[in-house]
C-alpha cells in the first residue's frame, strides 16, 4: 500500500498447493487493506473459465462492494465483452481500487481483463495468482514498477511447525516419532497442501504405534490413490498436468521413468524426446530447438525444477516435486505409458510401451516381455549385463525398440545383440567399461544419438558412415592423471569422412592430432553442426580450423585444445566468427598469447578459460557481446592481466562488476585497468574501474574519444 500513484500489478507465481491464494487471501481479508482501497473484489478465473461470464461477475462482485443493487436498464446479462469492459472501468475510473484474480492460467485470459482495469492514478493495485512464469511475466509489460513475486517452498523450519501443528494439533512431536516424522515431511518438500494434507491423515493414526507411521512413510504413493483425504491435494496438482497441450503431455510423463534422486540431464532429456517422437517441427526451427521451448514451457508452469546451474546461469538439470512425481507415475501405469521396475516386484502390463529398470535386474526375466515394449532405460544397476544379457532378460525380443539407455551398466563388450535392434534411435553407454563399437553398427541406420561419453572407447569404424541420421556423437572422458592435471580430456580418433554425416548437431571430442591432414578442411562442410569439441589441435592446422569455423553458420558452442603445452593457436585467422555462437572455451594453452579480442558475437552467452591456458596474456577487448551478461569465467587466473576493455557491453555485464553488489567485481580485482565505454553522438564515453589503494571505483568518466575503436590495436 506504499504511495505509488500510478495502478501496480503484483503477481505471485509457484507450482500448485504452494499456497498462493492462502497468502493472497490473507492480505485481502487484512481490515486495514479494505479500509485502504475504495473497491476491492475476488475473481477466481479457474483454467476453464468462460470469459463473458466472469466479466459479468466482476460487475456484480464490484456493485456488492460499493452495496449498489445492478441497475436492471443496463442488461448486464445481454452484453458482449467489450461492453463489459467498459462498464468495469467505469466503475473503477474514479475510485482506488484492489483487484484480485486467483488462479490465472494464461495470458490471453489476462489480456482480456486487463483493459477493463484502468491506470486512474489513485494507486490502484491488481494481485494474481498463477502458475504459469508467461503469464506473470506478461502482466507485468505495462508498468516497470510491476515486481514478479516467485512464491517458495516453505523453509525445513516452517514445514516442521506446519506440520506438527496439523498433525498432532499444535502439541509436541511424541519422542517415539522423532525419528520418522522428519522422514515423512521430506516428501512434501515444503509444499504447504500437502504437509497440511498428510497432517489430516495422521492426525487419525495410532501414535503408539511406529510401524504404523513407517508404513505411511514407505508407501506415500499409494496413500495418495487410496485415501479421501489427499484426495483434495492430488485434484490441485492433477489439475497442473491437465492443463498441459497434447504435446507437453508425454514429455511430462516421460519424466516418470527418472528416479526420484537422478538429477535429470538437460540436453539428454530433449534427445532421449527426440528419440521418442514427442517433438513436433515448427516454423523452420530444428527438433531440438523446439525441443528447448518445451522444456521452458514446463519451467514456467513450475512442473520443474532446476538442481544444477552453469556458471552462465544455463539450467544443466531439473527435477520434479516427489508428489507431482507419484502421480504421473500413477497416470503412466493406467496409459501404459510406460512402468517403472525397483527392487521391489513390480508387475507391469505386456502393453507397457517403456520401461525403466531401477538398481537391479534380479526380477525382469522373471516376467513377460511387454510385447510393444520402444524404450528401455535403467539406471543405477549393480548387476553385471554379462549374467543378465538382454535376451536372457527378454526373451522374446526387442524387436520395436527405438530406446535403449544403458549409461553405467556394468559392461565391458558391446553387447552383439544391440544391432539387431534396427529401429534404434537412442544408443548410450555413457559411464560404462565398452572399449570398442563393432562394425556391425553399421546396421542402426536410424541412430540419431551415440553417447559413449566416459566409456572406454577411443576409436570409431569407418562404418560408422552408414549412420546418415546420426545428429548427436559424443565421445570422451575425464581421467585424473595428477594434481597438476587433474582433469584430462581424451576424444576419439574419427574415420575419414565423418564429416559426410550432414545430419550432425554435436561432435565432441574430435582428437586432431589423429586426424588426416585434409579433416580441418572438411569440417566447413558440417552445415548443421550446432556444437564442436576439438582436443590437441596442431599449430599447423589452425588456420585451416579458423576458416572452416567461420563456414559453420550454426554453430553455437566451440571448444578448442592445443596438442601441446607450448604450443600455439592463432586465433588471428578468424576475422568473424559465427553469428550465432553462444559459448567459447578455451580448454588448451595459449603460452605467447598477449592480446585477445572477441568482437559483435550478439549470441554469445559465456566464455569459460581455463586455469594456466594464457599465461602471459596482457590485454582482453570484449566488444558489442550483447548476450553475454558474465565477465568470463577463470579471468581471475589471468595472473599477467594488465587492461581490461569493454565496449558496448550490456549494463547487467557491467553492473556486475561494481564492488558494493557486482557477484563478479572480484574476478577483475587484480587488473590494474579496466575500462568500459559506450558510442554516443559520434564518440566514445569512456570510464574507469580503478583499482587504488583506497578502494574499487566505480564511473570515473575518463576521457571522451571521437575515433572508432580499433579492436586489434595494440
Amino acid at each position: 500500500m506504499k504511495e505509488e500513484s500510478t495502478r501496480q500489478v503484483v503477481p505471485i507465481v509457484g507450482m500448485g498447493g504452494l499456497g498462493k491464494t492462502t497468502l493472497v487471501k490473507q492480505l485481502y481479508e487484512d481490515a486495514k487493506v479494505k479500509k485502504h482501497f475504495k473497491i476491492h473484489a475476488w475473481i477466481t478465473v479457474s483454467r476453464s473459465c468462460h470469459m463473458n461470464k466472469l466479466l459479468r461477475r466482476m460487475i456484480h462482485e464490484i456493485f456488492n462492494v460499493i452495496r449498489k443493487p445492478v441497475p436492471q436498464d443496463e442488461e448486464i446479462e445481454s452484453m458482449d465483452d467489450n461492453k463489459l469492459r467498459e462498464r468495469i472501468r467505469k466503475l473503477l475510473q474514479h475510485s482506488r481500487y484492489l483487484i484480485v484474480l486467483d488462479d490465472l492460467w494464461n495470458t490471453a485470459d489476462w489480456n482480456a481483463i486487463n483493459h477493463a482495469m484502468p491506470n486512474n492514478d489513485l494507486g490502484s493495485r491488481v494481485m494474481l495468482t498463477t502458475r504459469n512464469v508467461k503469464v506473470a511475466s506478461v502482466s507485468c509489460l505495462g508498468n516497470p514498477a510491476d515486481m514478479i513475486y516467485r512464491l517458495q517452498p516453505l523453509s525445513l523450519e516452517d514445514s516442521w511447525t506446519l506440520f506438527c501443528r496439523k498433525t498432532f494439533r499444535g502439541s509436541p512431536c511424541p519422542p517415539n516419532l522423532k525419528e520418522i516424522c522428519p522422514s515423512i515431511l521430506t516428501k512434501c518438500e515444503g509444499l504447504p497442501l500437502a504437509i497440511v494434507a498428510l497432517g489430516a491423515v495422521l492426525a487419525l493414526k495410532d501414535q503408539t504405534n511406529v510401524d504404523e507411521w513407517t508404513d505411511v512413510c514407505g508407501s506415500i504413493g499409494a496413500e495418495i490413490q487410496e485415501n479421501e483425504q489427499l484426495d483434495n491435494m492430488t485434484k490441485v496438482l492433477y489439475l497442473s498436468f491437465s492443463d498441459l497441450p497434447y504435446h507437453l503431455k508425454s514429455c511430462f510423463l516421460y519424466l516418470s521413468m527418472f528416479p526420484d534422486i537422478y538429477k535429470i540431464d538437460h540436453m539428454k532429456l530433449i534427445r532421449l524426446w527426440l528419440a521418442e517422437g514427442f517433438i513436433i517441427e515448427t516454423g523452420g526451427r530444428t527438433p531440438e530447438e523446439v525441443a528447448q521451448s518445451y522444456i521452458k514451457e514446463l519451467w514456467d508452469r513450475s512442473l520443474i525444477q532446476a538442481t544444477e546451474t552453469a556458471t552462465d546461469g544455463r539450467v544443466k538439470s531439473y527435477r520434479i516435486h516427489d508428489l507431482l512425481r507419484e502421480i504421473i507415475i500413477s497416470k503412466s501405469r493406467e496409459q501404459n505409458f510406460a512402468a517403472v521396475e525397483r527392487e521391489e516386484s513390480t508387475t507391469w502390463s505386456d502393453k507397457v510401451r517403456r520401461l525403466s529398470i531401477v538398481n537391479t535386474l534380479q526380477n525382469v526375466h522373471k516376467k513377460k516381455t511387454p510385447s510393444k515394449l520402444r524404450s528401455l532405460l535403467i539406471f543405477g544397476v549393480e548387476d553385471s549385463l554379462n549374467d543378465f544379457t538382454i535376451t536372457k532378460l527378454f526373451p522374446t525380443g526387442l524387436q520395436l525398440l527405438t530406446v535403449l539407455d544403458l549409461e553405467g551398466a556394468h559392461v565391458q563388450e558391446f553387447p552383439k545383440e544391440v544391432v539387431k535392434l534396427v529401429f534404434l534411435k537412442y544408443l548410450s553407454f555413457r559411464n560404462s567399461k565398452v572399449k570398442q563399437i563393432p562394425s556391425s553398427i553399421k546396421k542402426l541406420r536410424y541412430l540419431e544419438t551415440l553417447d559413449l561419453k566416459h566409456s572406454h572407447v577411443v576409436e570409431l569404424p569407418v562404418e560408422m558412415l552408414y549412420l546418415k541420421q546420426l545428429r548427436h556423437l559424443l565421445v570422451y572422458r575425464y581421467e585424473v592423471e595428477s594434481y597438476a592435471q587433474f582433469n584430462a580430456k581424451y576424444g576419439v580418433k574419427l574415420p575419414a569422412g565423418i564429416c559426410s554425416l550432414q545430419s550432425l548437431q554435436k561432435l565432441c571430442f574430435i582428437e586432431a592430432n589423429q586426424c588426416s591432414g585434409g579433416f580441418m578442411a572438411e569440417l566447413g562442410g558440417m552445415n548443421q553442426l550446432r556444437r564442436l569439441g576439438i582436443l590437441k589441435l596442431r599449430q599447423e592446422d589452425g588456420e585451416t580450423l579458423c576458416s572452416s569455423i567461420q563456414k559453420m553458420k550454426n554453430l553455437r558452442s566451440l571448444s578448442v585444445s592445443s596438442a601441446e603445452f607450448d604450443g600455439l593457436i592463432d586465433l588471428s585467422y578468424m576475422p568473424s566468427a559465427p553469428k550465432f555462437l553462444r559459448r567459447l572455451y578455451l580448454t588448451g594453452v595459449f603460452p605467447r598469447l598477449k592480446l585477445l579480442g572477441i568482437d559483435k558475437l550478439d549470441e554469445l552467452q559465456s566464455i569459460t578459460i581455463d586455469e594456466g591456458a594464457m599465461p602471459c596474456l596482457e590485454k582482453l577487448i570484449i566488444q558489442g557481446c550483447e548476450s553475454l551478461k558474465k565477465v568470463p569465467h577463470g579471468i581471475e587466473h589471468l595472473n599477467s592481466l594488465k587492461l581490461l576493455e569493454f565496449f558496448n557491453m550490456p549494463d547487467q555485464f557491467i553492473t556486475a562488476l561494481n564492488p558494493d553488489c557486482g557477484e563478479d567485481h572480484w574476478r577483475v580485482a587484480h587488473v590494474p585497468a579496466v575500462y568500459y565505454s559506450y558510442w554516443k553522438v559520434g564518440g566514445w564515453d569512456v570510464f574507469s574501474l580503478v583499482n587504488d589503494r583506497e578502494g574499487f571505483h566505480q564511473g570515473t568518466s575518463a576521457m571522451r574519444r571521437l575515433e572508432p575503436n580499433i579492436l586489434w590495436k595494440v
